[in-house]
């Protein structure tokens, strides 16, 4: 009857036991927690996606500059040519007689000539430098959509496996609920405050008389104390984390 009683006990989990399966989910969901800001760094814009793209619109910006640069230009020339066929057709008409009046006209009409010919050059070079940029900008442009096309592909994965993470979190806080639900309140309170202090480990093992979370080697009396013993905790002197012998 008494050995049957030690078997029934046995079968019970201790508080150790049940704080080093909460442990064990906690760590679980901790690896959850650092893929996740992982991934998250890693889909940022990478920073020569960046470059190129700044280059690019860069470049566009230039070109639209030079394509109003070259409008402006071409509606200037197309005022100037009518204010000179203007001119031309009151000089051909013979309504001025006057030498002087016909010699300004002529006058007003070279400096339009003049002016038509600086604005048609400002116009075709802006159109030259305009299509020298467009040798670069194609390129870039194919460049930029094959990088920025990995950089979605990496996005869209990520998003994939952002969904199973969750799926995953959430079955893991359905467990750590149920666990914490059957632990000692004093027990409980004591591993979440080290949780909270330790970074996330409040339970170790022991390997080799060492300390599995902080790696300093233990005195003989704890690292030889009798296993999981009742219902006390062995503590590392270093890093105060419970310690477990597995």
């Amino acid at each position: 009857m008494e050995a049957n009683d030690r078997e029934e006990d046995e079968c019970v989990p201790s508080d150790i036991e049940k704080l080093y399966a909460l442990q064990q989910i906690d760590l679980q969901r901790l690896r959850i927690i650092k893929d996740v800001k992982r991934s998250l760094t890693e889909v940022q814009e990478p920073p020569d996606l960046a470059d190129l793209r700044a280059k690019y619109v860069s470049l566009r910006e230039e070109q639209e500059g030079l394509r109003n640069n070259q409008t402006s230009a071409e509606a200037q020339v197309a005022t100037i040519k009518d204010k000179i066929t203007a001119n031309q057709e009151l000089l051909d008409s013979g309504r001025l007689t006057d030498p002087k009046e016909i010699a300004a006209l002529q006058a007003i009409i070279t400096e339009l000539e003049g002016s038509k010919a600086s604005l048609e050059e400002r116009a075709l070079a802006a159109l030259l430098e305009f299509e020298d940029k467009q040798k670069v900008v194609q390129p870039l442009r194919a460049q930029l959509e094959e990088r920025d096309g990995q950089w979605q592909s990496l996005k869209e994965d990520f998003g994939k496996k952002q969904s199973i993470l969750a799926k995953e979190m959430k079955v893991l806080n359905a467990e750590r609920k149920t666990q914490a639900a059957s632990m000692n309140a004093a027990a409980l309170a004591m591993y979440e405050d080290l949780l909270k202090r330790k970074n996330g480990i409040a339970v170790t093992t022991i390997s080799d008389s060492s300390c599995d979370a902080c790696f300093m080697s233990l005195p003989t009396s704890v690292a030889t104390a009798p296993r999981n013993n009742g219902s006390g905790y062995l503590h590392c002197p270093s890093c105060g984390r419970i310690l477990v012998q597995r």
